[in-house]
């Protein structure tokens, strides 16, 4: 549980289970420059627009992140995002945006009634403190994913000593 509400995953459970607090954010692109790519008609364009939505929204994590080291005084973090592991599915987004409170009125991002944000150059997550790093990659097992930034490791029942409960 984060501020009363319920969020369900053994990965998340484990990963927390000595964590006295988390960060959960929410980072993205930005609406004004989401609409501005979407009024690109030209096919080309529309990929040199999209790679700028992809830089800025990296931009805005890392800002954020690193305010929330900085400020928090944090030594090595890892994060989490609904979605990006079958243990924590993308219907956990509405549970994170409710601890969150009113994001689209604070930065624009809406969630759809399927979980997704808009706009879509969007990542949601729980950044908390972890003597070892944890990647959502290692516990995801798609081949030639652009996004990669760990090999995967396998079975995560036995990489994070889950149970069966």
């Amino acid at each position: 549980m984060v501020d009363g509400v319920t969020l369900t995953s053994r990965v998340l459970r484990a990963n927390l289970a000595d964590v006295h607090r988390v960060f959960p954010f929410v980072a993205t692109c930005g609406t004004e420059l989401a609409d501005w790519a979407g009024s690109i008609d030209d096919m080309l364009e529309a990929f040199w627009a999209d790679t700028i939505m992809e830089e800025a929204l990296e931009a805005a994590l890392d800002a954020v992140t690193e305010h929330m080291v900085r400020r928090y005084d944090l030594a090595q973090t890892s994060e989490m995002n609904p979605g990006s592991l079958p243990d924590w599915p993308i219907e956990q987004q509405a549970n994170l945006f409710r601890i969150l409170g009113e994001v689209s009125a604070e930065i624009g991002v809406e969630l759809t009634d399927s979980s997704l944000m808009i706009p879509m150059k969007s990542v949601s997550g729980l950044r908390f403190p972890s003597e070892v790093r944890f990647e959502n990659c290692q516990l995801c097992p798609r081949e030639g994913c652009p996004n990669r930034r760990v090999p995967y490791g396998g079975d995560p029942t036995v990489e994070l000593g889950i149970t069966s409960a």
